[in-house]
């Protein structure tokens, strides 16, 4: 009987009802349970899963479910299924063995037998009908009646843990272990291979495979590929051949005589005895480097499982599946079993069994029309750096014929600053269908302003593929942001101003974006010098998702200084997404100094190729009055004022003035800089004495009198 390979390692599928898809083209099964074993049996399917055994009929689609609460069965988890030549189906779980005859139940355990242990991974059934059971602990044979027990004390093995079992022509088992390497025995004798005694070059074996010279081919975890003809080794790896990923957990031989090699990481390897052929992402239509199942069918056509869905390939042209083009349930394809009618019965992880019946060719020719249009973020019809496209592709079906296995490459494959998927599985599409797909299209900071051509190849499996069409979109390079402190406010304890030498302030600082592009995810950061302190409540650092040019953002703090500061040293640390054109700022700030403002220039494009410069207006945070008061150099010395700011009033109803005697500050010196009074002749000369009415009736009957001299 023709071994089934089992699968060793969990895979994540499910098994229940039967669903078919609009063209027939797909059976999918799901059940509450991880598909770990298939088995084929005439018109059944046997399903090994973690929620129980399950019987497909592949004629009607019935299925029958056993578990351990309606059968013999003693655990739902089946890990190993084989049907010997009576139909007797033997059940590896992780509770122990079962044997099914269709009506009565036969367990096998660690208690009621000499099974070695119950958690079985592995059953292969040689020419005499033996039972040869690998388990985590020990491997067992098993003729109906004896059993005998093969473990590191009593025969070759080397490792206890068996992951796969193969038998050539001659009878001969050939025993692959988790950390022992690998072991023969013909009955009688056992012989060890492993990285001491020979040319293995690994003690993890994942994968046996004979040829028909009796060629062993072994995929091993981290020493690649090793072919032993019985004598020799010779060993395949990355270094010393053209083997993609020393990692093989697939082997499979074509009709020449071809190794076909799935790496877990470096796609998949063809291997004609002298060359060698890699499959990848980067040339070839494989949708992933992992490589889990290879399966070939009586065309020649090899089946890939990756965990990106399943790849058809005939030697030219490549056909991927997957749950967007497909009835495929689930991407991650763990398992390939071709049956006698060459139905696909694929697992996956996750998402159940699926039959993949293939399509012949049209009755009808179908009719495609293609509309490809492309749109941008922010709606301008450009791409610009770091902006996302996205082309749209429409295609429908007028004809009376189906489309089958449509798909779509964009020429050139790559484009500088441009990130997109090249190569588009569109599918099957039904007469009077209509399919969409969208392709994201990424410029990155490096993309350059340029009108890009891309051409849009079609290709249909029986050649019915609509023409080719050029889409061709504008580019634009990054433009830089350029951020600047364009103004400063203050709020300080004494109200004048002006930040005085141990003084509270709270601060506000507008971080400005000149530069002719936008930043994105910007950051900043306020930093102090020497004997100046940020509050323990203040804010340190501010985030902003985008500054487009022009815009402005405020940020607010509070700092105080000891009496050693000798500088009011506070800086803004501004940084953004690229890197690139970030800034440290000093804010303009000065002691006992009033705060200016900044009149910014700002430099934008024109409509057409020059630029010019226009000056941006906006709410400032300082008054003009308060900034580059002029100074004359006559002298007023007979010139005399009252200048008085009451911010508090003693009436309730009356509310506080808060900027009273800021204002005061700033008219006492445009009388002193503008108009060249003397200082001693402005009253009062304490601007922070209560001004009572008592007070105010003094100052305007005798005080101010007292000043007045008269001309001349």
């Amino acid at each position: 009987m023709k071994k089934v390979n089992i699968l060793i390692l969990a895979i994540l599928i499910l098994l229940s009802n039967i669903s078919f898809s609009q063209d027939q083209e797909w059976i999918n099964f799901t059940y509450g349970g991880n598909i770990l074993a298939i088995a084929f049996e005439g018109n059944y399917v046997w399903v090994g899963t973690t929620g129980g055994l399950v019987r497909i009929n592949k004629v009607t689609g019935d299925m029958t479910f056993y578990d351990k609460l309606n059968s013999g069965l003693p655990n739902n988890r089946v890990q190993a299924i084989a049907i010997d030549a009576q139909g007797n189906k033997w059940i590896g779980t992780d509770e122990g063995l079962a044997k099914f005859d269709g009506i009565r139940w036969t367990v096998y355990n660690e208690l009621n037998s000499e099974l070695p242990s119950n958690d079985v991974q592995a059953i292969a059934i040689d020419a005499q009908g033996n039972k040869w059971i690998g388990t985590n602990w020990r491997l067992a044979k098993f003729d109906g009646t004896r059993w005998t027990i093969y473990d590191e004390s009593n025969s070759g093995l080397s490792d206890n843990f068996i992951n796969a079992i193969a038998i050539d022509r001659q009878g001969n088992k050939w025993i692959g272990t988790m950390l022992g390497g690998l072991a023969k025995f013909d009955g009688t004798k056992w012989t060890v291979y492993n990285m001491s005694n020979s040319g293995l070059p690994s003690y993890w074996v994942n994968a046996i495979t004979i040829d028909k010279q009796g060629n062993k081919w072994i995929g091993t975890y981290t020493g690649g590929l090793a072919k032993f003809d019985g004598i020799r080794w010779t060993v395949y790896n990355k270094s010393n051949s053209g083997l993609p990923n020393d990692n093989v957990g697939a082997i499979a031989i074509d009709a020449q005589g071809n190794k076909w090699i799935g790496t877990r990481g470096g796609g998949l390897a063809m291997f004609d005895g002298t060359r060698w052929v890699v499959y990848n992402e980067s040339n070839s239509w494989l949708p992933s480097n992992m490589v889990y199942a290879i399966a070939i069918d009586e065309q020649g056509n090899k089946w890939i499982g990756t965990n990106r869905g399943i790849a058809k390939f005939d030697g030219t042209d490549w056909m991927v599946y997957n749950t967007s083009n497909s009835g495929l349930p689930n991407n991650d394809v763990q398992t390939i079993v071709i049956d006698a009618q060459g139905n696909k019965w694929i697992g996956t992880d996750g998402g159940g069994v699926a039959v993949l019946r293939e399509r012949t060719k049209p009755s009808y020719p179908p009719m495609l029309s293609v509309a490809v249009s492309f749109e941008d973020e922010n709606g301008d019809r450009v791409l610009s750096a770091y902006e996302i496209g996205t082309i749209r592709i429409k295609i429908e079906n007028t004809g009376k014929g189906y489309a089958t296995g449509l798909k779509a490459e964009i020429q050139p494959s790559s484009y500088k600053g441009l990130l997109y998927n090249p190569k588009i599985i569109i599918g099957n599409i039904d007469t009077g269908s209509v399919k969409s797909v969208k392709i994201p299209v990424v410029a990155f900071k490096d993309v350059l302003t340029d009108t890009v051509n891309f051409v849009i190849k079609f290709t249909e499996q029986f050649g019915f593929e609509p023409p080719a069409v050029s889409l061709k979109f504008n580019t634009k390079e990054l433009e830089p942001p350029k951020f600047v402190i364009s103004d400063i406010g203050i709020e300080d304890a004494s109200g004048n101003g002006k930040i005085e030498v141990g003084e509270l302030a709270h601060i506000t600082a507008r971080i400005k974006n000149i530069g002719l592009g936008d930043g994105k995810d910007v950051k900043v950061k306020i930093k102090t010098g020497e004997n100046v302190f940020l509050t323990a409540d203040s804010e340190s650092e501010f985030y902003f998702p985008e500054l487009k040019a022009g815009e402005y953002k405020d940020v607010k703090f509070s700092i105080y200084t000891n009496i050693r500061a000798k500088e009011l040293a506070i800086f803004a640390d501004i940084s953004e997404k690229t890197n690139k054109f970030g800034t440290v700022e000093r804010l303009p700030i000065e002691f006992n100094t009033q705060v200016p403002g900044v009149v910014e220039i700002v430099v934008e494009p024109e409509k057409e190729s020059s630029k010019r410069e226009v000056e941006r207006k906006e709410e400032k945070l300082t008054i003009d009055i308060e900034v580059g008061i002029p100074e004359v150099k006559f002298k007023n010395k007979n010139a005399v004022a009252l200048v008085i700011g009451i911010s508090d009033y003693a009436r309730k109803d009356v509310p506080k003035v808060e900027y009273a005697k800021r204002d005061a500050e700033f008219v006492r010196e445009y009388l002193i800089k503008v108009f060249g009074y003397d200082p001693a002749n402005i009253l009062p000369q304490d601007l922070n004495e209560v001004m009572t009415y008592g007070n105010l009736k003094t100052y305007i009957r005798s005080r101010l009198p007292a000043l007045l001299k008269l001309d001349g």
